[in-house]
């Protein structure tokens, strides 16, 4: 997939914060010290296993803080899948000091936005079932049941 649209801003009042597919820009050392040092999920694989991830992802997002004199990382997300009918999201995160500053949300869309429904017939957070997302007019969804994504993805829609 192309990521000609890339880099973009969030929505206001966030223009301060860009997301972005680009590997070239992606502050790999921050990325691998957050999943290994904070993730639970990921603690146990290498950092030539996590390199490899980053390579034969679908798409690496990452948010920035542009308003810093050097972009400064503030959150990630992997897509992992086949381009065509499947992908998941895997090591999403916001780090802890930009937490609660509504970034999550706009991050999130983004990431649905552009892959959910232009590349793949299905997004799922990764080891997660689809379940009824009880919101009035929201249709099916799935939910993440782990706790360092509760407030990033705790209900993403579901095209399929």
């Amino acid at each position: 997939m192309s990521s000609s649209a890339f880099p973009r801003s969030l929505p206001a009042p966030r223009q301060a914060f860009e997301v972005d597919t680009s590997l070239d820009r992606l502050p790999v050392d921050d990325v691998w010290d957050w999943l290994h040092t904070k993730a639970y999920w990921q603690r146990q694989r290498t950092r030539q296993q996590f390199e490899q991830q980053l390579r034969s992802a679908h798409l690496c997002f990452a948010v920035y803080d542009t308003s810093r004199a050097a972009d400064e990382l503030v959150g990630f997300a992997r897509v992992v899948g086949d381009g065509v009918a499947l992908a998941y999201l895997a090591d999403v995160f916001i780090l802890e000091q930009y937490r609660s500053q509504g970034l999550g949300t706009p991050f999130m869309r983004i990431i649905l936005d552009e892959d959910g429904r232009k590349q793949v017939r299905a997004l799922r957070p990764w080891g997660v079932l689809p379940v009824a997302d009880k919101r009035p007019g929201s249709g099916a969804g799935c939910c993440m049941p782990t706790s360092p994504s509760r407030g990033i993805s705790r209900c993403a829609p579901s095209w399929s």
